[in-house]
């Protein structure tokens, strides 16, 4: 028991802080790629994300183009027009 409590202790807390989210959605749509808007687009998009799913920060993200209808998680306001397209995330890791 003590060993395990021990090896507890020297693993870093980041080696199973952070999470990757695939396709990340907000409110049942995909998650657009601006926080607001056409507004703040990428970090602070992904941060907000991150934060609202209790973490502290982002460790990366990469935008996918065109996805179609997408929704903001800043304003709540959805994106549903084919041009110019709706941006969303391919990714966002968590940490």
């Amino acid at each position: 028991m003590k060993l395990l409590v021990l090896l507890a202790l020297l693993v870093p807390l980041s080696a199973h802080a952070s999470q990757r989210f695939y396709n990340p959605e907000y409110r049942g749509y995909r998650l657009d790629a601006c926080l607001v808007f056409e507004g703040n687009c990428g970090a602070p998009a992904a941060l907000a994300f991150c934060q609202r799913k209790g973490f502290q920060g982002v460790n990366g993200f990469n935008i996918a183009r065109n996805v179609g209808t997408t929704m903001t998680i800043g304003d709540g306001k959805m994106c549903a027009r084919s041009w110019p397209p709706c941006d969303g995330f391919e990714f966002i890791e968590c940490f």
